[in-house]
């Protein structure tokens, strides 16, 4: 059975994945939450002060060979040696570096004929607008800026941001997968969960989770630029492209080279399991994958005051679940609750109801 390390700020819907295609599973994250724990083999704390966030300290430990690392959300900067490097499965890290700069991708969007929100010099800024980490996803660092005393008002180092145009529109994202001969396929059109109130989004911008698939008569179009902006970076593996639809407008916001939060909603709509063709295709063998035949939902409930858990949420149907007795902090993620239905009504109806249970959070 093959070994591997999963990197990542939060590594439980990648490490499920990766049980269910038959992989030992080892990770590094941040938030070590029960269900994260009780199915992999090692685990620790996420190293986010060192340049490998924590990797090579691991293994150490561990002192055993590990036949592939898988890097996800948050380590997208991280640095390997070049022993470690050859055993990542999917983007090397200095690929993973190179797109996720924002300002390198939304030219290279623009370069290929595709739509995206203008990149703002500061003296060319017309509001309202959007200031967002040069790097990095998840949305809870973007600032909607309404005016200039506002933007003047943030204490910031404006070498590490830019300052986009604010598009209005619906947020939406497709799931690719490709190989190094540069196949390519696209599961479907993913809707985005941003900035959710019922959810206690703590910003405009905070990532909530995704409804899948989402409807829209511009589908084929949309996974054909993603495809498209796949192979023409060099991508292997899973990655995602990020969009708003704005009428008949379809704008490219940027690009995850890596796993996606998707993940989980995805496999429910689909069947597929996204670790597996990850690795069939980042290794050039022959992949497919299964259209979505239902409606998946995964939402994130963030805490709306500060809280502590007071007993295991697991029997409630929740996921990434925290240890009783951990401390969260108001805005900050709590748990995960997953449900598929035939109609998207009915989806978000059953997330609703296990949500029903968010007293017990209180």
């Amino acid at each position: 059975m093959e070994e591997v390390l999963i990197v990542g700020y939060t590594t439980r819907q990648i490490a499920q994945s990766a049980v269910n295609a038959g992989f030992r599973v080892f990770c590094l994250d941040h938030f070590l939450d029960l269900d994260l724990l009780e199915i992999v083999e090692a685990s620790a704390l996420l190293d986010e002060d060192a340049k490998d966030f924590g990797v090579g300290a691991f293994l150490d430990r561990l002192d055993r060979e590990i036949d592939g690392i898988i890097i996800g959300s948050g380590c997208e900067g991280i640095r390997l040696d070049e022993r470690l490097s050859r055993r990542v499965i999917g983007n090397s890290p200095a690929l993973m570096q190179k797109v996720s700069d924002k300002k390198y991708f939304g030219k290279k969007v623009i370069e290929m004929g595709f739509l995206h929100p203008e990149i703002y010099d500061r003296d060319t800024i017309r509001f309202p607008a959007v200031l967002k980490p040069r790097r990095g996803g998840g949305g809870l660092k973007n600032i909607f800026i309404r005016e200039r005393s506002e933007l003047e008002a943030l204490d910031i180092d404006s070498s590490e941001y830019l300052i986009q145009q604010y598009i209005n529109g619906i947020p939406a994202s497709v799931s690719v997968i490709s190989n190094p001969d540069g196949e390519v396929s696209s599961y479907c059109v993913n809707e985005q969960l941003i900035g959710i109130e019922w959810l206690n989004a703590p910003s405009r911008f905070a990532y909530c989770g995704n409804i899948i698939p989402l409807e829209t008569a511009l589908e084929d179009q949309i996974c054909k630029i993603a495809e498209e902006i796949v192979v023409e970076l060099g991508l292997i593996g899973s990655n995602g492209i990020d969009f708003v639809i704005s009428g008949d407008d379809i704008l490219v916001i940027e690009v995850n080279p890596r796993f996606q939060g998707t993940i989980e909603a995805l496999e429910i709509a689909t069947g597929d399991n996204i670790f597996h063709a990850h690795v069939k295709a980042c290794r050039g063998e022959d992949f497919e994958i299964k259209k979505p035949r239902r409606y998946g939902m995964r939402a994130i409930f963030y805490a709306g005051e500060d809280l502590v858990i007071r007993e295991d949420l697991r029997r409630w149907g929740f996921s990434d679940v925290p240890e009783t007795g951990r401390r969260i902090e108001k805005g900050k993620p709590v748990v995960s609750v997953s449900g598929s239905s035939n109609s998207r009504r009915g989806v978000v109806e059953k997330i609703n109801f296990f949500l029903s249970a968010s007293q017990l959070l209180q």
